[in-house]
Parts: structure tokens; C-alpha cells; sequence
């Protein structure tokens, strides 16, 4: 039967069932179960959402006998997150990310029962030393959460946490870890997808309608954005300059399936960076956009990258000029053309190489010249 407001035995069936779950989905306790299982979880909040959207949506004084109220959707709440939050760090990607879709869910229902106890999970695995594994799974569970977490009404504390958050997610942007890359990126597409980094100014006025304190809050936020997307774009630069060269070389004169493995995850990095960046610069102001374009245009013209640093850079510099074309040509083409025109002949093409002498021409003797008589 359907759960009923005030619980009741449906909602005593469910805490058993919840209690003999805990065992089954304990992240060392991986099997042939655990993917059931966590789509169990997962499919459970999706509908438990659903129904309390579709009872949101009905006319004032109907079927009010069997609408849920906040306390039994916090019951539900807090009954579902320890499983959740046990799923989360798992040895399986799917028991996580179903995890994850559990813990969005959740989000939206009661964000105050829900987001502060995975918040300090996730600063915990963020900041450790000795269980990095769960870096990843952190920030796939950032970008599950990050629109309940930021949504004006639902979690009056998310953004306070969105500048820090920004910052302590910014060396996960590493060459040298590939899945911790992805998931960086996946977090702050999602992110920055809502989330224009333009600065407040101080000078303007509260809106209407706005409560004068979210305001402020609000604007002390935007103030490290600028900052922080100049940060962004050096730690791209140091994930350019990092690419490693000698797996693709490994990739090009090593076994085939090593290679195959190479080439996969550098055209999964190449698409999650374009992403990202893309994103990225939509949402830069006038101003902000042009110190980027700045620091690109110096990067580009003052390194002498490698095969694979290039065609990273080549997905920056696409993205870029996504946005603002006629700024990133006058900036960037004039140069390029300089460098090009100044460059000495002998130096933009190469010399062409003189034949080397085979050892029968070397030694057979020279013709005689013909006479002055004939």
C-alpha cells in the first residue's frame, strides 16, 4: 500500500526494509546485488519526487487525506540518506552514480535534512590524503546536488559554500588523473551552466522583492569570481602543459589495445574540456573576457607545445572564440601573422637535403674531358 501521511505500517515496512538493505550496499560489500539494489534506491526517490510534485500541483483542498507532509518527507529523508551517503564511496561507478541520483532527489525534498551531512563528506574527501579514491566521487556528487545546493528558497547556507567549493575543486583538474579530471569538469559545467560569473557591484541597489540579506550574501559571492576564473585559467594552462607526451608516443609504437585505451581517454578529455570551457566563457563579463583573452593570447604566442598540448589548446582557443570572434581574431591573428612573416625562409621551410653520394658513383673515376682538338 502506498505510503500514508503520518507513516503508518507502510512506512514501518519500508524502515525494515531500509535496515536489511544497510548490509547489502556497505561499500565492501560488492556483488552481483549491488547494482539492483542501488537502481532500487534511485528508482525509489525518483518516485517518491514525483509524488510529492504531482500533489504540489493539485487544487487547493483536494485529496488532502493522502498528501505527505514536510515531517513524513523528512521521515523519508532521513530513513534513505545513510544508504545513500553508503553507496556514494562504493567500488562499483554504478552503486555511485545511482547513489547520486538518490542524493539529487533528496536535495530537492528536504535540503536541510539532506545537503549538510554530504557536504562534510564531501570536504572530507576533498581535502584527504590517504583515501583520494573518493575524490571522484565527491565531485560526482557536487554535480548531482549543485542545483538544489544553489537554488534560491530551497538551502538558505548553499551559496556560502559555492566559493570555496570552486576553489578546492580546481586542482582536480589534473593530467595525471584522468577519471578526477572528468568529474572536476562534469561539476563545473553543471555549475557554472547556472552561474554567470559576473561580479555585483557595490553600488547597486537591492532589488525588488529581495531580501536584503540574501543580497549581500550574494554579492560578497560574485566578489571572488574574478579572481577565481583567472585561477581556472592558469590551472587549464598547467593541464596543457602536463599532457603526457610519452603515452602518446607508447600509443603510436606500442601494443594496439594500450594505444586504443590512450587515444579513448585523450578524445573523452578533449570533449569534457571543451565543455567546460565553453561554458566558462559564455558566462564572463566584458571585462573578465578580455584579461582571459589576454592571458590566452599570451600563453599561446610565448609556448612551444607538442602534438597532444597543441590539440588541447586548439579545443581552448575553439572555445573562445565561440563567443567573441572578431575580439579573439584581432587579438591573436595579427601576432601570429608577425611571428610567421619575420620567421627567416631557411627556418619556415626546411632545407632540402643534398643526395649523398652511393659508394659505386664514389668510386668510379672521373670522365676525361673532351680535347681542345675535337
Amino acid at each position: 500500500s502506498p505510503l500514508r501521511p503520518g507513516g503508518g505500517e507502510p512506512m514501518r515496512m519500508l524502515r525494515r526494509l531500509i535496515k536489511a538493505l544497510e548490509t547489502y550496499m556497505h561499500p565492501s560489500n560488492n556483488g552481483y546485488w549491488t547494482r539492483r539494489l542501488s537502481q532500487l534506491l534511485a528508482s525509489m526517490c525518483s518516485y517518491f519526487a514525483e509524488r510529492i510534485r504531482s500533489e504540489k500541483l493539485l487544487p487547493p483542498g483536494e485529496f488532502m487525506d493522502g498528501r505527505l507532509g514536510e515531517e513524513d518527507i523528512k521521515e523519508f529523508a532521513l530513513l534513505v540518506l545513510p544508504i545513500a551517503l553508503q553507496g556514494l564511496f562504493s567500488k562499483s561507478g554504478t552503486v555511485t552514480l545511482q547513489s547520486c541520483t538518490a542524493l539529487k532527489h533528496l536535495g530537492f525534498l528536504s535540503p536541510e535534512t539532506t545537503l549538510p551531512p554530504l557536504l562534510e563528506r564531501v570536504y572530507q574527501a576533498l581535502t584527504t590524503l590517504t583515501e583520494v579514491h573518493q575524490t571522484s566521487s565527491a565531485l560526482e556528487a557536487l554535480a548531482a546536488v549543485i542545483f538544489p545546493l544553489v537554488r534560491a528558497g530551497n538551502f538558505d547556507a548553499g551559496a556560502k559554500h559555492v566559493p570555496e567549493l570552486m576553489e578546492m575543486t580546481l586542482t582536480g583538474i589534473d593530467a595525471n588523473d584522468p577519471q578526477k579530471t572528468w568529474a572536476t569538469l562534469r561539476f563545473l559545467t553543471v555549475l557554472l551552466s547556472g552561474l554567470p560569473l559576473i561580479p555585483i557591484p557595490p553600488t547597486m541597489p537591492v532589488p525588488e522583492g529581495i531580501d536584503p540579506e540574501r543580497h549581500q550574501v550574494a554579492r560578497e559571492v560574485t566578489d571572488a569570481f574574478a579572481d577565481w576564473a583567472l585561477r581556472f585559467v592558469d590551472q587549464t594552462f598547467t593541464f596543457i602543459a602536463n599532457q603526457n607526451t610519452p603515452l602518446s608516443a607508447a600509443s603510436e609504437g606500442g601494443a594496439e589495445g594500450d594505444g586504443g585505451k590512450t587515444d579513448s581517454e585523450t578524445r573523452t578529455s578533449e570533449y569534457f574540456f571543451h565543455c567546460t570551457l565553453e561554458v566558462f566563457f559564455y558566462q564572463l563579463g566584458d571585462e573578465l573576457y578580455a584579461a582571459v583573452l589576454n592571458k590566452v593570447a599570451r600563453f599561446c604566442l610565448t609556448n612551444l607545445l607538442e602534438k597532444t598540448q597543441q590539440a588541447h589548446l586548439g579545443v581552448m582557443l575553439g572555445a573562445l572564440t565561440a563567443v567573441k570572434p572578431q575580439l579573439v581574431v584581432d587579438k591573436i591573428i595579427p601576432s601570429l601573422l608577425r611571428i610567421l612573416l619575420n620567421t627567416p625562409q631557411d627556418q619556415a621551410l626546411p632545407r632540402q637535403k643534398t643526395p649523398t653520394p652511393t659508394k659505386s658513383s664514389a668510386s668510379a673515376p672521373p670522365k676525361n674531358p673532351p680535347s681542345e682538338s675535337t
